[in-house]
């Protein structure tokens, strides 16, 4: 394979000019070259593969899941030391169960699917061949960013309490 250095168009063995811009084209690549380059290719095809994938965690996932875990654990200090005071601790409790449940709906949406796959077998047939349609995709997005919002009113709350 011989890559054209005008337009980076590849081209087979034989040709010495490029069949994109007519450029004339250099040596071939060696079998190490061409190996380096086939797995980048691969690489990239999986990534696209994967962000088709309606169960994809985003980077928008990921960073909802952060912030949700960082929520979880600022939650679970606050609801020791509720604890320790004896001072009322179940709103802490609610945020704790919020961000937990946005996490897990960002950084696992397999375990959600499955889930929901478990309550389509009572209503449908083959609910294992059920594939996850739009909605599923919004609801869940729409679900993370409620479960993180009302977190956070917690946690304002209680830290307002605080003061």
């Amino acid at each position: 394979m011989k890559i054209c250095g005008k337009c980076g168009a590849h081209n087979d063995n034989s040709r010495q000019f490029c069949i994109d811009c007519s450029h004339r084209l250099g040596d071939k690549l060696t079998p190490e070259e061409e190996q380096k380059m086939h797995a980048r290719f691969q690489k990239k095809l999986d990534k696209m593969g994967h962000q088709t994938d309606p169960l994809y965690v985003s980077p928008w996932d990921k960073v909802m899941g952060v912030i949700s875990i960082i929520g979880a654990l600022v939650c679970a200090v606050l609801f020791v030391m509720r604890l320790m005071t004896w001072r009322g601790f179940y709103d802490v409790g609610m945020g704790l169960l919020c961000f937990g449940l946005a996490a897990i709906e960002a950084l696992v949406p397999r375990m959600i699917w499955a889930l929901e796959q478990i309550r389509l077998g009572f209503l449908i047939g083959n609910a294992d061949d059920a594939k996850p349609g739009d909605f599923f995709r919004i609801s869940r997005k729409v679900t993370i960013v409620l479960l993180v919002v009302l977190g956070v009113l917690v946690l304002v709350k209680n830290l307002m309490y605080w003061r």
